[in-house]
């Protein structure tokens, strides 16, 4: 047995030293926890409140930059938000610490410093999945990790990496279904990825996604149905379906375009379609629109590549010109892209084989602790089982001598009494059935009293007074005390009910104060209308007080009585 327990103490003690804690010695302020709550569904409101007034902490300016962020405004806090990031890696808060990086990353997005950003919403996924177990990743900080994921697929997309795209779309996907996400954001995702799988020409992934997205869409008047149906009609168009018929599906979207970029989005997808079918004139006129028009360069440098390519067949040279002197800045851009592209992949690397690691080194632990759990569990068991049955031995050793001895006294007294107790349960039945029958009649001359009292009491004008005040009103839980003001009982009122009270059971207010020494003026006026039956909002009008005020008083005097029965049951009971 010694040698088990020293063995129990030991796996312990290395249970003790896989527990994962983490201590931290912020503590933040009720106000900015409050405004954090409050940016969730309203930022403008949020901003408000933070530019209303500057506080000195480190969570201020987190707030601030995630404000200004989601108000669509210029970081303007920088240096005080590395000054906060600083911070909080230092004291180990890691869940602000990775909106830190990811709001440092957006800074540096904001500068086109592509990789830095990179970096920092790698940061922010990294301090998450290395401080949190999976099973924590819900609510608020699933909706993170589903945003920060969101902001890397958009990145790599950006660069043409799509295989890195797919990989973040994948991962915020499955973040944004572990919280109450809107279903535009989960049908917006399974697009983005349809789109990616579309430029691979993995078409039939692609079409799995796209699917996806249609059914997860409900308002087919939204811009994320519009994109979605967009996207189908040109891959359907590159699975052989009739161009013809995608043209005329892109017309239907074209023509419920809200905005310009969409607008010139739609021309130019009906261009290509155009452009690739070789009927120029037709893709002339929708694509130099777009070249003329649209503010966005994205689609401007298309529209421009396949309106040189269209010169190129037409042998319009002095167009040709145009659009390649537009394209000329943007020679060099591809092979700076490419430096950029082997940044970007290698951090992608890094990301996903410490991400592998991170599982693997989670996986091995919750492994172990399994085990070190099962065998302290049995090594508990076996310890129990073996303290429990030397002590059950000795038990029974000693239980078995003295039941030799009481059964040997029990019978010689039972020799003795065999006489005495028949003639005794004889006196006692007929005794019981006396007091049975004395106790039925003093039971019904009480009732009868109690009844009478009642009766009494409830006539009494006071007590008319009071049940005609509430009399068919119908007052609600959430009611306020100034809600019904004329419902309220005078401090007049209240003492002639004390009197009436007094009047029909004396002593009443003396059993109180026995079984609650300490009870006040308010919680005597409540026991003393629920002598009248009357329920918590009734008595919350009459008294002028809040529900919940009459609600936990109620809790009070049922704790401080002792009883687990209502306050009006009990009260009626001891009087009644």
């Amino acid at each position: 047995m010694k040698r088990s327990l020293s063995l129990l103490l030991i796996i312990v003690t290395m249970v003790s030293c896989l527990r994962h804690a983490t201590e931290t010695a912020y503590a933040p302020s009720p106000r900015l926890v409050a405004i954090d709550t409050l940016m969730q569904s309203r930022p403008d409101s949020a901003l408000t409140l933070l530019l209303d007034s500057t506080i000195d902490d480190p969570y201020y300016q987190l707030l601030l930059s995630e404000a200004l962020y989601k108000n669509y405004y210029d970081q303007i806090n920088r240096s005080e938000l590395l000054d906060a990031m600083s911070y909080f890696d230092s004291i180990n808060d890691p869940f602000l610490s990775a909106r830190c990086h990811y709001m440092n990353g957006v800074g540096y997005y904001e500068m086109d410093s592509v990789v830095l950003a990179c970096q920092e919403y790698m940061k922010a996924l990294e301090i998450m999945e290395e401080h949190f177990e999976e099973k924590e990743l819900v609510g608020h900080k699933a909706k993170f990790m589903a945003l920060t994921n969101t902001h890397l697929s958009d990145l790599f997309s950006d660069m043409y990496l799509h295989n890195s795209s797919i990989y973040y779309g994948k991962r915020s996907l499955y973040y944004y279904q572990r919280y109450a996400a809107e279903p535009w954001h989960i049908a917006w995702v399974l697009n983005e990825i349809g789109l990616q799988y579309h430029v691979m020409d993995q078409l039939d992934s692609a079409n799995l996604y796209l699917d996806k997205t249609m059914m997860m869409i409900r308002d087919t008047n939204s811009l994320t149905y519009r994109d979605a149906a967009t996207a189908r009609a040109l891959l359907f168009y590159d699975m052989g379906l009739n161009p013809q018929a995608v043209v005329e599906h892109l017309h239907s979207v074209l023509i419920r375009a809200e905005s310009e970029y969409e607008y010139y989005s739609r021309c130019t997808a009906i261009g290509k379609i155009f452009y690739f079918e070789l009927q120029y004139d037709s893709a002339w006129f929708y694509l130099n629109k777009v070249f003329e028009n649209t503010a966005k360069l994205s689609l401007k440098k298309q529209a421009a590549e396949w309106l040189m390519e269209i010169c190129k067949a037409q042998n319009k040279e002095d167009e040709f010109s145009k659009y390649a002197g537009f394209l000329a800045p943007f020679a060099n851009q591809e092979e700076e892209n490419s430096e950029l592209k082997s940044k970007l992949t290698e951090l992608y690397k890094i990301y996903t084989q410490n991400h592998l690691e991170r599982q693997h080194h989670k996986e091995t632990r919750q492994h172990l602790k399994r085990t070190v759990f099962f065998v302290v569990g049995i090594l508990f068991v076996m310890f129990v089982f073996a303290f429990l049955f030397s002590l059950n031995k000795k038990k029974r050793n000693r239980l078995e001598i003295k039941l030799k001895d009481e059964v040997f006294a029990h019978q010689m007294k039972q020799k003795a009494l065999g006489g005495k107790m028949k003639v005794l349960n004889e006196a006692l039945r007929t005794e019981r059935f006396e007091k049975n029958e004395l106790k039925k009649e003093l039971k019904a001359k009480h009732n009868q009293l109690n009844w009478d009292s009642l009766d009494l009491f409830l006539g009494e004008d006071i007590c008319k007074e009071v049940l005609k005040k509430i009399e068919g009103s119908s007052i609600k839980r959430i009611a306020k005390k100034e809600d019904y003001i004329e419902l309220g009982l005078s401090d007049t009122q209240i003492t002639q009910l004390m009197v009436a009270v007094e009047k029909h059971f004396p002593g009443f207010l003396a059993q109180l104060t026995d079984l609650y020494p300490k009870i006040n003026r308010n919680e005597t006026n409540q026991c003393l209308l629920c002598l009248l039956n009357l329920q918590n909002t009734q008595i919350a009008a009459l008294l002028q007080n809040d529900y919940s005020t009459i609600k936990k008083r109620s809790v009070k005097l049922t704790n401080a009585f002792g009883t687990d029965k209502t306050l009006q049951a009990f009260l009626r009971e001891m009087v009644f």
